[in-house]
């Protein structure tokens, strides 16, 4: 039989170009946050924290203010947001609105008082015919007026 032919030469080991590796999702690039997008893993824990979460919620929410599902979206979060809390907490929350709801009718009032031009007070006419309205009567015994010396007997 003939001999078997040599194996080739292997070329030496040079590493592969690398491929990229799947990455794990906690290791994911996330895009830049946006405005009002404080990211899945964030959890407050101060009131800094909350203030920041109310902010980032209302940036959310400020693109739809004056469409028609604006005020459904507000209610139905107060609603949800509101599910857990004590009659205590729910009066606080309703005096809140109050005010904001006072506040707001206020700022119309001055509003709609600076937009009017107003005219100084107007003057009544005062004259001897309103200076004395018993027309004349008073002391005649007319019975219409009123005498100084009248002792209140109407019978």
């Amino acid at each position: 039989p003939a001999p078997a032919p040599a194996p080739a030469a292997k070329p030496p080991n040079k590493p592969a170009a690398a491929k990229p590796a799947a990455a794990k999702p906690s290791e994911a690039v996330r895009p830049a946050p946006k405005v009002g997008d404080l990211g899945a893993d964030f959890v407050a824990k101060s009131e800094k924290d909350y203030e920041k979460l109310a902010e980032s919620l209302a940036e959310r929410l400020r693109p739809y203010e004056g469409k028609t599902g604006h005020m459904s979206v507000l209610k139905c979060l107060l609603r949800k947001a509101a599910a857990g809390m004590s009659t205590d907490e729910a009066k606080e929350l309703s005096t809140f609105a109050s005010v904001l709801y006072n506040d707001k009718v206020k700022a119309d009032r001055d509003k709609d008082k600076k937009g009017k031009k107003t005219k100084g007070k107007i003057k009544i006419a005062m004259g001897k015919d309103v200076d004395n309205d018993f027309g004349g009567l008073e002391g005649d015994g007319g019975g219409g007026g009123w005498r100084a010396n009248d002792d209140f007997d109407f019978m």
